[in-house]
């Protein structure tokens, strides 16, 4: 859930489990949510998107997933 975008409070909430217990399975699995992605990250996001910038190039200048680059720019994934 939380690499398709979801937050860590809906993915807790349709499993029926803590937030905190979400949280430290995440981790362990290694999955970062996006929670922590801050509005002006995802506001440079969409201005590079604009550019003509790869989601994988800002991706990588953003230093966030790429899944969350086509989420937050509205591309689908490829």
């Amino acid at each position: 859930m939380l690499r398709v975008g979801r937050t860590v409070r809906d993915a807790a909430e349709a499993l029926g489990r803590p937030v905190t217990g979400v949280q430290t399975m995440a981790s362990r699995l290694g999955v970062a949510s996006w929670d922590s992605i801050l509005a002006p990250t995802r506001e440079r996001m969409r201005d590079l998107a604009a550019e003509g910038w790869a989601s994988s190039r800002i991706a990588r200048r953003l230093q966030v997933p790429v899944e969350a680059v086509d989420f937050y720019t509205g591309r689908i994934p490829s």
